[in-house]
């Protein structure tokens, strides 16, 4: 809500797409674009919010601006199910998205399962916003927040090496290799040029599990403390409307990476810090299983190979 240029640009693409004609699905934790949209004249408009409170403030939002006759906030899908007229099927699905159980940004294509889910009610010509999300990582060296992940060694003194040993143990069962981060709070400078690993078409179904793999150069100098990773949404595949979760500037190398502000981002913590420079390269490997939306990682910082010049 406090981002103006996000806002501006979903208010650019629902002027664009929603008619007098439009039947609305909204699916997002306290979005205002289902009373936006229906602000701009849309002839019915479906509000899916699983959070009570924050369904309590879009009801009163819609009251105050005398949108009754025109919006339905619904708690789930089988409410959907319930006063969704079969013969006006839904023609413009859009989200922020954003759900309050999401901790990683990726997390967010919950609004594509949803909206799945709910397929039959949905025109074979309606309009998906966003149309797809790309997941980007950048490997990057950190000035403090790697000191979460490392060993103490030594204290006044006294050494910690069992200490450190049951920590390590512990954390490689309890810990995810990928951590949330609000990274705009903790300064580091970019090792590489951001690199896309992973691509969602969100009116498309996948059954299958998706492999991605590939490497990049590093381009700078220094310690690897890990790998940053975010989203970019693509509302409708036009890139001024693209509305990205990772930097806000155009990355230099060696140089501090200025984070937008109103999203965590995901980190993923090499175990063992290495000294990088031009003579090395990032690989990666992802693997996604639709089944359950989990996205695993992996990352590995290799020696440049004669492969990697041509």
């Amino acid at each position: 809500m406090n981002d103006a240029d996000r806002n501006y640009k979903y208010v650019s693409v629902l002027r664009e797409y929603v008619t007098s004609d439009s039947i609305c699905l909204c699916l997002s934790d306290g979005s205002l674009l289902g009373p936006l949209a229906a602000r701009l004249g849309a002839k019915k408009v479906y509000c899916i919010d699983g959070k009570a409170l924050t369904r309590h403030v879009i009801q009163d939002y819609i009251k105050h601006n005398s949108l009754q006759d025109r919006m339905v906030v619904l708690n789930n899908i089988q409410e959907l199910e319930a006063v969704v007229e079969p013969h006006n099927k839904i023609t413009l699905v859009f989200g922020e998205p954003h759900f309050v159980t999401a901790v990683l940004p990726w997390q967010n294509i919950y609004f594509w399962y949803l909206k799945n889910e709910v397929s039959q009610h949905i025109s074979m010509s309606a309009k998906t916003l966003p149309m797809g999300v790309t997941v980007w990582a950048m490997a990057v060296q950190f000035d403090d927040l790697w000191k979460i992940r490392a060993p103490l060694h030594s204290v006044e003194g006294f050494k910690m090496t069992d200490f450190d040993k049951l920590i390590e143990s512990s954390s490689s069962i309890a810990d995810s290799p990928v951590e949330p981060q609000p990274l705009w709070e903790y300064p580091c400078q970019a090792l590489s040029q951001p690199f896309r690993i992973l691509d969602f078409i969100f009116t498309k179904l996948i059954e299958d599990p998706v492999k991605t793999e590939g490497k990049v150069i590093c381009e700078g100098s220094g310690t690897c403390h890990g790998i940053a990773l975010w989203v970019e949404w693509d509302l409708d595949g036009n890139p001024k409307h693209a509305i990205s979760t990772g930097p806000k500037e155009t990355v230099q190398i060696n140089r501090k990476v200025v984070w937008d502000m109103h999203t965590r981002q995901g980190v993923y913590f090499f175990q063992k810090h290495r000294l990088v420079d031009t003579a090395c390269t990032f690989s990666f490997r992802v693997l996604f299983r639709p089944q359950n939306g989990d996205i695993q990682f992996h990352f590995d910082i290799n020696p440049l190979s004669p492969e990697d010049c041509n």
